[in-house]
C-alpha cells in the first residue's frame, strides 16, 4: 500500500464524537496527527495548531419538524422541543451555536440530548405515518446538480431509515 511504503501508519480509532476527536488532535501524547470530522465544529479561537486540509463534501443541515405550517426561519423553533444531538457530537457542536445566534437557547427552548433514532422515537408516530408517502415522493422529485449528488443520496437514505423505523414502531417491533 502506498501509505505504508511512505512510512505512514493508519490506525482507526472510534471516538465519542467531535469533541473527543478534537482533544486527540490537540494532545500529542495520543499520537493522532490526522482525523476526519465535521467541518466547522472547532471554533477559530480553539484551533491552536490545527489546520483543515480539505473538505470531502458539503454537509447540509437538514431540519425535520412536525408542524402544520411551513417554517422559513430558525427562530420559529424558539419555545419548542429541539433535539440537538448528544454532548460531544459534531451535530451538537454545530447546532447549538447556530441556534444561539438565532436566540434559541436552553432558557427559551427545551434542547434535548437526543440523537438520530432517539429523536424520531420521541415524536408522536401517527402524524409520521400519515406523511410517509408524501415525504418519500417529495424526496424522489428532488433534482440536484451532480455536485450535490451525495447529499441527495444521503437525504434519501435518511428518509428510508426514518420510514423503516416509523413502520417498525407502528407495528410494535
Amino acid at each position: 500500500m502506498g501509505l505504508a511504503r511512505d512510512g505512514v501508519t493508519v490506525d482507526e480509532r472510534l471516538t465519542g464524537g467531535a469533541d473527543e476527536t478534537e482533544k486527540l488532535l490537540h494532545d500529542p501524547k495520543f499520537g493522532v496527527d490526522v482525523a476526519f470530522m465535521h467541518g466547522g465544529v472547532v471554533r477559530p479561537a480553539e484551533r491552536g495548531n490545527l489546520v483543515m486540509l480539505m473538505t470531502l463534501y458539503y454537509e447540509p443541515l437538514w431540519i425535520f419538524y412536525r408542524a402544520p405550517a411551513t417554517m422559513t426561519q430558525l427562530e420559529e423553533l424558539r419555545y419548542k422541543r429541539v433535539a440537538v444531538g448528544s454532548p460531544g457530537s459534531g451535530v451538537r457542536a454545530f447546532a447549538k451555536p447556530l441556534l444561539a445566534a438565532n436566540n434559541i437557547t436552553g432558557f427559551n427552548t427545551k434542547l434535548l440530548s437526543l440523537v438520530n433514532l432517539e429523536g424520531l422515537h420521541a415524536l408522536p408516530i401517527e402524524p409520521w405515518l400519515a406523511d410517509l408517502d408524501r415525504i418519500e415522493q417529495a424526496a424522489a422529485r428532488i433534482r440536484t446538480p451532480a455536485s450535490f449528488a451525495s447529499e441527495a443520496y444521503t437525504l434519501r437514505e435518511h428518509i428510508d431509515l426514518v420510514s423503516r423505523t416509523v413502520l417498525a414502531k407502528a407495528s410494535g417491533r
